[in-house]
């Protein structure tokens, strides 16, 4: 099957809609699919990289970034990008606010074409220019896309709630590198690394550090429970957004918590990702808004509890699983009060433990593909019919 996969980040960026892209990329190469992945990049020049003898990856300059669809990409309009979707079987985009999915919607249905859109919608603050693109293109896109992709439940009610209609849908999760979640490591050498005392406990939190993300407010919990004389030390793996960076290096100092937060960057690397998370007594996952929220599922298929808000996949799995505890977004007592009864009782740490192997199982990358390319495989014989 040829398939045609757009999606505004790919691999080597880091963060969840990469690493979704990624290994679903990688898995339809390795089962013998010809994948053609069209992204962007900040280069001046775009590329095409053969990654592997079936998989390419072409990366287009982008063009008025602020303006939606965002990721303008001028390349794809030109006659060499359009030759390289000719012959495809279907269309795969990742993210529904941005060109990328408005051209390959447009391609499919002049193709005749099965598009399959995983949107990726959140309760991001929304802007006039967003409820603007929404009327005019997005929930056109998304009702006539032949089969849609909500990564969660929520993701699909907040859909629904915005008036999208989806007439065809499946729910396929993010999933996890099961091949380096399921091992037990020995992580002494990061706590050295890092200058971690034997006593001192490890808080982590994965993702762009950043404001709708909580990162403020796990800086002012661990400054709390520092105070009352705890032991802790916060690894935020991560980069911090552009937009904050001052603000948060203040926010730091005012709290004086220079030497209790580890800032490590991005980790690309996935065996060492798995590792940090295995360095770690509690996962912090305090986000604003989530479609999805694949820290909460790393932390339960490293055996780690969570502490996270109610949205994604964390309002289902962390009742269901009772790993951890749940507070609304920006409630700082209940944050704090939340993390010493998870750091306090064992039964967290030990109900993550006892269903680690139930998440591995079933939120594997291999059969989160394996959904995905069933269901390529069902649009594409209803298109033929």
């Amino acid at each position: 099957m040829r398939i045609a996969l757009f999606c505004h980040k790919f691999w080597p960026d880091v963060g969840g809609l990469c690493t979704y892209t990624g290994r679903l990329a990688e898995y339809l190469a390795a089962h013998g699919h010809d994948v053609r992945v069209f992204t962007t990049t900040l280069a001046r020049e775009g590329s095409c990289e053969q990654v592997a003898p079936n998989l390419v990856v072409r990366r287009f300059t982008t063009a008025l970034a602020n303006h939606p669809p965002y990721y303008f990409s001028p390349g794809l309009l030109t006659a060499s990008a359009l030759r390289t979707l000719h012959d495809v079987d279907v269309v795969h985009s990742v993210g529904y606010y941005f060109f990328g999915t408005v051209f390959a919607h447009a391609t499919a249905a002049y193709r005749d074409r099965p598009h399959v859109a995983t949107p990726v919608y959140t309760l991001n603050p929304t802007t006039w220019q967003r409820r603007s693109f929404d009327a005019v293109v997005g929930r056109r896109l998304v009702r006539h896309a032949a089969h849609v992709i909500p990564q969660s439940a929520h993701e699909a009610d907040l859909l629904r709630a915005a008036r999208f209609e989806l007439r065809s849908s499946t729910i396929v999760p993010f999933g996890v590198d099961s091949e380096f979640f399921e091992h037990d490591y020995d992580v002494e050498d990061l706590r050295e690394r890092h200058g971690i005392a034997p006593r001192e406990q490890v808080l982590l939190f994965v993702g762009k550090v950043m404001s709708p993300k909580g990162a403020f407010d796990a800086l002012e919990v661990v400054a709390r429970l520092r105070a009352d004389g705890r032991k802790l030390r916060l690894v935020m793996i991560g980069d911090v957004h552009a937009r904050e960076t001052d603000l948060f290096a203040a926010r730091v100092r005012e709290l004086g918590l220079q030497q209790a937060v580890i800032l490590p960057g991005a980790v690309t690397d996935r065996r060492e990702i798995s590792r940090y998370y295995q360095l770690s007594d509690a996962v912090l996952f305090p986000s604003q808004y989530e479609q999805f929220g694949i820290v909460a599922v790393e932390a339960a298929a490293s055996g780690r509890p969570l502490l996270g808000t109610p949205v994604g996949i964390m309002q289902t799995l962390v009742p269901q699983y009772e790993f951890g505890l749940l507070h609304r977004f920006g409630d700082i007592d209940g944050f704090q009060r939340n993390l010493v009864e998870v750091l306090e009782s064992p039964r967290y740490r030990e109900n993550a433990k006892k269903h680690r192997q139930e998440i591995l199982a079933g939120y594997d990358w291999r059969r989160i593909a394996m959904q995905t390319e069933d269901i390529y495989r069902r649009t594409t014989r209803q298109t033929g019919d």
